[in-house]
């Protein structure tokens, strides 16, 4: 279990960086999109337009930011777990709870597709890789005491 711990913990702290990569493009692209918008629409006369646009870069760059901040927490989920399957219960510990928390808003998430009839099937893949963390760090922690 030590292994597969490690090796999902390792995909957690890739697929991390690259959504840190991902967010930061998200916050810039977005950013720029709503900013050039704005340029034209106000080389257009049309004032109104302004206030949506600023509205859409702000909530471009705050999806970014989430974004950032999700991957980060994926990236200290996979350096707890490394951590932990070299035999440190405290990392493991930390990384346990915040693949719980991660599973419980995945959750709610969830249910808000379902309640706005947005659910798919594919949506339920994204509980494969925390389920895994939860079943080797379990067995992990166990093995510890």
């Amino acid at each position: 279990m030590k292994t597969m711990l490690k090796v999902v913990s390792i995909i957690y702290i890739v697929l991390g960086g690259l959504g840190v990569i991902g967010g930061i493009l998200t916050a810039i692209f977005l950013a720029g999109a709503g900013a050039m918008t704005d340029q034209y629409a106000y080389e257009a006369g049309v004032g109104y337009t302004n206030s949506y646009m600023d509205i859409l870069t702000a909530l471009g760059v705050g999806l970014g930011i989430f974004i950032i901040i999700g991957s980060v927490i994926a990236i200290l989920t996979g350096v707890f777990g490394v951590k932990g399957a070299g035999g440190k219960k405290g990392p493991l510990t930390a990384g346990l709870v915040f693949v719980i928390i991660g599973l419980l808003l995945s959750l709610a998430g969830t249910v808000a597709a379902i309640t706005m009839d947005a659910f798919s099937i594919s949506g339920l893949l994204g509980y494969v890789l925390p389920v895994l963390y939860l079943i080797s760090g379990f067995s992990v922690r166990k093995e510890l005491q």
